[in-house]
């Protein structure tokens, strides 16, 4: 007879935790970005390099955005700009560095702040909605 390790019953989770963002995680997290970024770059790994959503190919070299989450949301207008593929990955592991340890110093604080609050005007818009559908 054939044995498997599968359950004959289904599988039952319970809600996911919510976990509350705070600026520091918000930061945590794009310094963290930005490090594997960086650490494609030392590899010289053109394919993991292109697979972050900070930076994309453009037509005679690359396009940097840095940004938070999945969507890479931007945080500020001076994080980023485009760069000539002759010069290689050298300014753009520049600027990343000196992005990395703004962040970290606090310089752009008011940029994530600004992120959190429409992050949280998003939400009450979606309980707002939630709301008005439940009473209609």
């Amino acid at each position: 007879m054939l044995k498997l390790n599968a359950s004959k019953t289904p599988i039952v989770r319970g809600k996911k935790v919510y976990e509350r963002v705070t600026l520091e995680t918000l930061k945590s997290k794009t310094v963290a970005k930005i490090d594997n970024l960086l650490d494609s770059i030392e590899t010289n790994d053109i394919n993991e390099i292109l697979k972050s959503n900070m930076i994309s190919k453009t037509r005679n070299g690359y396009k940097l955005k840095v940004g938070y989450g999945n969507k890479n949301e931007v945080l500020n207008e001076d994080f980023g700009g485009y760069y000539d593929s002759r010069d290689g990955f050298a300014p753009v592991k520049d600027d990343l560095t000196a992005i990395a340890n703004a962040i970290t110093s606090g310089e752009f604080d008011s940029s994530f702040e600004s992120l959190l609050n429409s992050y949280r005007e998003r939400a009450e818009k979606g309980k707002e909605a939630r709301r008005l559908t439940l009473v209609a």
